[in-house]
């Protein structure tokens, strides 16, 4: 992974104004529960927001090799 000198984490929860779709929270308990790293999720979340497809491509990459992970972009 080739990560630039910047994160673009954001907080998707607060941005969607509820618990992400992988939060064993969302919709009162009834989402499934996923195993996922937030933290690369929410830096992908950012990349495509703030348009850096050079981040996008590489985060994409490594969270495409986990189906937890896939789950989570997908829903």
């Amino acid at each position: 992974m080739n990560l630039v000198d910047h994160r673009h984490e954001r907080d998707i929860a607060r941005e969607l104004g509820g618990p992400a779709p992988y939060d064993p929270a969302w919709l009162n308990g009834q989402g499934r529960a996923l195993t996922v790293d937030g933290t690369a999720v929410a830096r992908l979340y950012g990349a495509a927001r703030e348009g850096c497809d050079d981040c996008r491509e590489d985060s994409l990459e490594g969270l495409g090799r986990n189906p937890a992970q896939v789950a989570a972009l997908a829903l």
